[in-house]
């Protein structure tokens, strides 16, 4: 099986054909490719031994794309593959920018005798569409884990195109394969850089099929998971372990625990870009997400939760004064607390522990000294109070 990636460059579009499949020591392969310019073959590069090719492009408003041919040794007739349409100037969504190989799944594909390798893996069920970037897949070890990352707001968002995927340098750092997901509502439009990974339009829980995507892959490699992420990826970590049946360990700092007490602006863009056929109630957010019929707050999700296959660490920097007053301390509240020492409080059925202290005024990382330490420990299965002791 044949793809062609497309990519961007100054000045340049650049093509690659990538064969996924296992070559045949007899077979060799040679390529060809047709540039198009607003649906006008533009350039040709004649059949040679290279697959991967660079034209000259002017302008930025014109749309092109590449045909790739590929002839086989063993085939009288060539294969023929095209890329999308798309042009030089960012757009909301171009997933062939991060180069990487690109296989197709679904429900009834993820089973047992599904073999992930690093790439990109698309999910589709109807209208709903998400990427998921393994990577490390070499390095996979079933006792490690491996890790499964969200991502928090995009900066810049106006210029970045989708799908974005964040926490590759930590897997590098841990030499432990990483599931990078990207919230597939940010694709919607380049005014969006924050969703939580609560849905839209096309699908309302998100959360329960992102947690089942993941119980199934768990479940196909045999092995546990690390979820992680902060602001706005904390809460998605937060609201899919929630959904999850399977064995799974949460990290997350600074999350919002419930999104109508984000601030105003970003809700309200979120429900104008996600949801734009429902009313905003600007003086009532909470019920308007309620009415929406997305999973919006987790207190109640965590109050009510007698599931024992979950381990959380939740780390809260004094320093973010906004998070710790309107996030992590009624979120504690509400599901009952018992304190360690002046920083580590554990919830009353155990499985939340936080470790709240100072590393700096505002909203940042603990350090990404603190984040290896905290999910090697996890990789080493200590307890999530081991960890936050341990800080």
């Amino acid at each position: 099986m044949f793809i062609i990636n497309t990519s961007f460059l100054k000045g340049k579009i650049q093509a690659e054909i990538i064969n996924q499949s296992i070559g045949n020591d007899i077979e060799y392969y040679q390529y060809a490719f047709y540039l198009y310019k607003n649906g006008s073959r533009e350039k040709v590069e004649w059949y040679s031994n290279k697959n991967i090719i660079q034209f000259d492009i002017s302008g930025n408003k014109e749309d092109y794309y590449v045909t790739g041919f590929i002839r086989s040794s063993l085939k009288d007739s060539p294969i023929i593959i095209s890329s999308y349409t798309s042009n030089s100037k960012k757009t909301n969504y171009d997933i062939y920018r991060w180069n990487k190989p690109i296989y197709k799944i679904s429900k009834l594909s993820l089973n047992s005798d599904l073999t992930f390798e690093d790439g990109i893996y698309q999910y589709s069920s109807g209208n709903v569409k998400i990427d998921l970037l393994f990577s490390g897949m070499s390095s996979f070890k079933a006792h490690k884990g491996i890790l499964v990352c969200f991502s928090g707001a995009v900066t810049k968002r106006e210029k970045k195109s989708a799908p974005f995927f964040s926490g590759l340098n930590i897997s590098e750092k841990l030499d432990v394969p990483i599931i990078s997901i990207s919230d597939p509502s940010l694709e919607l439009s380049n005014e969006l850089n924050l969703a939580w990974y609560t849905g839209n339009s096309n699908i309302k829980n998100l959360p329960i099929v992102i947690a089942e995507i993941l119980d199934k892959v768990s479940n196909i490699l045999n092995t546990r998971l690390i979820i992680f992420g902060g602001s706005g990826g904390g809460y998605a970590t937060l609201a899919v372990i929630s959904q999850m049946e399977n064995e799974v360990f949460g990290a997350v700092w600074n999350s919002q625990t419930s999104i109508s007490k984000y601030n105003q602006h970003a809700v309200i863009n979120y429900i104008k870009e996600s949801f734009p056929e429902h009313d905003i109630r600007s003086d009532d957010l909470y019920s308007t997400l309620e009415e929406i019929g997305i999973m919006h707050d987790l207190t109640p999700l965590y109050e009510k939760n007698k599931k024992n296959n979950y381990k959380i660490l939740f780390l809260q920097n004094t320093g973010d004064k906004f998070h710790l007053e309107n996030h992590t301390k009624p979120f504690m509240k509400s599901i009952g607390f018992t304190e360690n020492n002046e920083k580590v409080y554990t919830s009353k059925n155990e499985k939340i522990c936080f470790w709240i202290n100072y590393w700096g005024d505002g909203h940042i990382t603990p350090g990404m000294d603190k984040i290896f330490k905290t999910l090697n420990s996890a990789i080493e299965e200590k307890s999530p109070l081991e960890i936050a002791l341990a800080l």
